[in-house]
């Protein structure tokens, strides 16, 4: 009966312009099993073209072992931070002495392992798809954006069970109608396109027609909803919390964007585990830390403290976030549509642990790492319980309690050939019955890949530009 916070971009780039900036592909294990699906054309080695289409990286190790398959580099640029406090060291040598891999990059069949994550940014700053993508090509003819509007429905001809347009809603509320020649390319996201397409007449029959929405396909458009789960571990290492954000790193910041400012602190490390749940080599957790982040001082020198006094009024100790996070999640939730009013937001049930896997995976890998391996100093700041600190029953309440769901929201639009009941696309991304509507986001996804899906997204979104100029003799 709870509730989390799930945010979404309103802006162009939407939710993807907010994410982490953590780039990695995912194992190519996940890609392999859609494949094995029924999805023809989109096995590991079938894909992992359209990736390099989207990556510009300043070391092309750092993603692949194989070396390049295509010349031209992508426009994303893919590096790691300028900046990384002294404490990712430590921490990357902890690992190393459990065992942990850290000297190579993460990467394809070796995921497992600590490291310092490569990143979507450029000179110091985030990189989005739009700075990427249509700033280069803003003075093009043929396009045109449009702001401060939203998409309310997709315009169907009942008769040929073809699009011909959208509806949307513009800044000043007036309803507009906007006509396509070839088809309705949907990248809305894993809420925002399931919410349009049941909104659009596309979606399941019996909740549809409650809401007296006509019926033009009878999917299954806002099932198999899953996301990434976390737990929030607050802990403390020895370490006086002086700020980060000091004139000098602002001026350092302004000058050549170097510096602690041009960075998230210690949320560029994650580490892939594998429970014992797990395939061999398929990591299934992530690990996850927040700390030494720049926020706003008092004063910005370069003495105080993150209380704002200083010597000898300081902590002793610098307070830090692990946060481990299922990424192989069973658990399925669904999406349905508020009312027959497009502009109301949909109804969300992540249905988070509904599946116990998730659960003990999570509390399996929390109490080996987090706990045993690492030795941790937990901050006390958890929830008051009547469990004893460290039991499984004291752990199981605190995972339920500081759930942490992931911005990784996939699968409500599933790819799948038509024998799949599940299934809402085909492998060419169109909407089962209706060819001329495709969907190129994270909704597709019949399994999320574990690890940050931003690459994933940018690879769907390459692989459905070659679909569409394939489609209509564009290249």
């Amino acid at each position: 009966g709870g509730v989390c916070t799930w945010p979404r971009g309103k802006m162009v780039a939407g939710t993807g312009a907010m994410h982490g900036m953590m780039y990695y592909r995912g194992h190519p294990e996940i890609y392999n099993h859609w494949a094995r699906e029924g999805n023809l054309g989109w096995s590991y080695d079938q894909i992992s073209h359209y990736f390099e289409r989207v990556e510009n990286p300043v070391d092309p190790t750092i993603l692949s072992d194989k070396p390049r398959s295509i010349k031209e580099r992508g426009l994303m640029n893919i590096q790691y931070y300028p900046h990384k406090p002294d404490f990712v060291n430590v921490l990357l040598t902890a690992a190393s002495e459990l065992g942990y891999r850290t000297t190579t990059p993460l990467k394809e069949y070796n995921q497992t392992g600590f490291m310092v994550a490569p990143m979507t940014i450029k000179n110091g700053m985030r990189l989005t798809t739009p700075k990427a993508y249509l700033r280069p090509v803003h003075d093009r003819k043929n396009l045109r954006v449009l702001t401060n509007a939203q998409v309310t429905k997709i315009l169907i001809r009942p008769w040929e069970q073809k699009a011909y347009g959208v509806e949307l809603v513009d800044k000043n509320g007036y309803k507009r109608v906007v006509k396509c020649d070839k088809e309705v390319i949907l990248t809305a996201g894993a809420v925002g396109s399931p919410h349009i397409l049941l909104n659009s007449g596309i979606g399941p029959e019996k909740d549809l027609a409650k809401l007296g929405i006509k019926v033009f396909k009878n999917l299954p458009v806002g099932k198999n909803l899953h996301n990434h789960v976390s737990v929030a571990v607050p802990m403390s290492i020895k370490d006086i919390p002086y700020q980060t954000m000091t004139m000098d790193a602002v001026n350092q910041y302004l000058q050549n964007k170097t510096g602690p400012i041009a960075s998230t602190g210690l949320t560029q490390v994650t580490g892939f585990l594998e429970s014992s749940y797990a395939i061999n080599g398929v990591p299934d957790i992530q690990v996850f830390f927040d700390g030494f982040i720049p926020t706003c001082s008092k004063t910005g020198l370069v003495n105080e403290c993150i209380n704002g006094k200083f010597q000898p009024d300081c902590p002793d100790r610098r307070q830090l976030v692990a946060r481990p996070t299922v990424i192989s999640t069973e658990s399925r939730g669904d999406l349905k549509l508020r009312s027959n009013n497009p502009l109301d937001p949909p109804l969300i049930y992540p249905n988070y642990f509904t599946n116990e896997k998730d659960l003990i995976v999570l509390l399996e890998v929390l109490k080996r790492t987090i706990c045993r391996e690492f030795l941790l100093v937990f901050f006390n700041n958890f929830f008051f319980i009547s469990y004893h600190f460290g039991t499984d029953a004291f752990w199981m309440c605190q995972i339920r309690a500081r759930t942490g769901p992931e911005n990784h929201q996939s699968g409500t639009c599933k790819l799948g050939p038509s024998t799949d009941p599940s299934a809402v696309v085909d492998s060419q991304l169109r909407i089962h019955g209706i060819s001329n509507i495709r969907v190129a986001d994270a909704s597709i996804f019949p399994i999320v890949p574990n690890s940050n899906p931003v690459a994933a997204i940018m690879m769907v979104a390459e692989k459905a530009a070659n679909m569409i100029k394939n489609t209509w003799y564009l290249i």
